[in-house]
């Protein structure tokens, strides 16, 4: 790297007839920015920082600004470049791009959002002081495209899962509310699906109670679209392992659900015995008869 470094500083000198035929290392920083990224290579927060540029320039085309989208959603899957995003001030514009008219540009905007949150306390926190969470749930809440709405989610679901300031404003906020609507009134398979996923992780982290989602019907509304949905292995899937969670927190089911719950798993456990392991089907039988 030194060597090209030094042939680039030579190759400039020599583009002048009055430029010596080398220079000294120290005299590299006046070399050509140009060429030195063209030998380094920009740092990460200088590639960010073009990115959010293309993606907010109204003169590039869609296809380049998902380009962008698709370089930047790389760059923060480091957790450094996550963080980075508020020392960069680019919170703010990738938030703004929720309101595009273009689908694929709200989508990859929720999604580099959600890849920033992950196990990121400092994203996380980073995204509440920007205010992400009340446009990210008008996404999730009201957008046409399904597409842009499961990476709502994904982003929702980053933020609330080990971040009790985001789950309580999340709740504030009625954001139960919105994954309710979804259970009861949406078709959506990875909707769905994400949606009992992350009601599961929420009470495998203890932020999530059963007498909350008693309280809330959620437990009431799984039952329900997984009995409404059984063909689909998917949403059985995810329901059984909420199911397995809920039985091995000793709370039990309310009555009304262990009649449901009676009638639902073993019609699942015949159609779908490889779900889940005999133990596992035994916990969640003697839970239901109890």
């Amino acid at each position: 790297m030194d060597k090209l470094l030094q042939w680039a500083i030579v190759n400039q000198a020599t583009e002048s007839e009055d430029a010596p035929s080398s220079r000294t290392p120290s005299e590299m920083q006046k070399l050509d920015p140009g060429i030195i990224d063209a030998i380094l290579g920009k740092d990460d927060a200088t590639r960010m920082l073009e990115c959010m540029t293309a993606i907010k320039d109204a003169e590039t085309p869609l296809e380049a600004k998902e380009i962008a989208f698709d370089d930047l959603e790389m760059l923060i899957e480091g957790i450094d470049n996550a963080m980075n995003l508020e020392n960069l001030r680019l919170w703010k514009p990738l938030l703004e791009v929720l309101d595009s008219p273009h689908p694929s540009l709200r989508m990859n905007a929720a999604w580099v959002c959600g890849t920033a949150l992950q196990n990121n306390p400092k994203a996380q926190k980073a995204f509440m002081d920007n205010e992400g969470l009340v446009p990210m749930l008008r996404v999730l809440r009201e957008d046409t495209d399904n597409a842009v709405r499961s990476k709502a989610l994904y982003c929702i679901s980053g933020l609330i899962k080990h971040f009790p300031e985001g789950f309580k404003i999340f709740t504030a906020e009625g954001g139960f509310q919105v994954l309710k609507d979804i259970l009861n009134k949406e078709d959506d398979v990875s909707l769905i699906t994400k949606t009992i996923f992350l009601l599961n992780s929420l009470v495998q982290q203890q932020f999530l109670t059963y007498a909350h989602l008693q309280k809330s019907g959620l437990i009431g509304d799984v039952i329900r679209r997984t009995e409404k949905d059984q063909d689909n292995e998917m949403i059985v899937e995810k329901t059984l392992f909420l199911i397995l969670t809920l039985s091995s927190s000793g709370d039990g089911f309310a009555p009304e659900q262990k009649q449901s719950l009676k009638t639902l798993i073993p019609a699942l456990k015949e159609k779908y015995p490889e779900l889940l392991s005999e133990d596992d089907w035994k916990q969640i039988i003697k839970a239901i008869n109890n």
